[in-house]
């Protein structure tokens, strides 16, 4: 019994270790990442493609906007989809009215 609560602590030890020494990635570090680079490129001589970093950074963008875009439509998509449902019946209802007014004195409008 010992021995398995002396090899469940160290695995507990170890995986603590393991994970409080892992860096995260924030949302800065990219940016820094690709200035770094740029300013190195250029030290050494090299320069930067301009236009396909820019092309880059736009599909970056476009992307995550897509995301959140994403999100919000499914977070809203069943109020979308009743207004258009309601819309639909709307005009179908007034079809079938003008359709059965049809002929009579009380023509639709």
């Amino acid at each position: 019994m010992k021995k398995v609560m002396f090899i469940i602590l160290l695995n507990l030890v170890i995986w603590f270790g393991l994970t409080s020494l892992s860096n995260i990635a924030n949302a800065n570090d990219y940016n820094k990442a690709v200035i770094a680079h740029v300013i190195k490129e250029n030290l050494d001589g090299n320069g930067v493609d301009s236009t396909a970093l820019m092309e880059a950074e736009l599909h970056r963008i476009v992307y995550a906007m897509i995301n959140e875009f994403s999100g919000v439509l499914q977070e809203h998509l069943p109020n979308i989809l009743d207004s258009i449902a309601s819309e639909i019946r709307q005009k179908n209802d007034k079809e079938f009215k003008c359709a059965l007014l049809k002929g009579s004195d009380y023509e639709c409008n």
